[in-house]
């Protein structure tokens, strides 16, 4: 799944002088991201768009505060593991 998402296939269709849809229907500049995405890789998966565009990549660091206190929950329900 992830060669699909760097689109590796589209980059050795390209080394070996093969046609490819991704380096042949580049999206204009004025809207260089499509919201379907190119070559069937939907954007917000596309790794390649990832690395050149800040905006899409993933936040890093610590989960939200909701979401830690969700986890905590579930903590708290399940009883506590004994030692063997």
């Amino acid at each position: 799944r992830w060669m699909r998402a760097m689109h590796i296939d589209a980059f050795f269709e390209y080394m070996l002088g093969k046609q490819h849809s991704y380096f042949l229907h580049i999206p204009p500049p004025h809207d260089p991201f499509p919201e379907d995405g190119r070559d069937g890789v939907p954007l917000e998966e596309d790794l390649a768009i990832r690395a050149l565009d800040p905006k899409f990549k993933p936040k890093r660091g610590r989960r939200k505060a909701d979401d830690a206190d969700e986890e905590l929950e579930t903590e708290i329900d399940t009883p506590a593991r004994k030692r063997p």
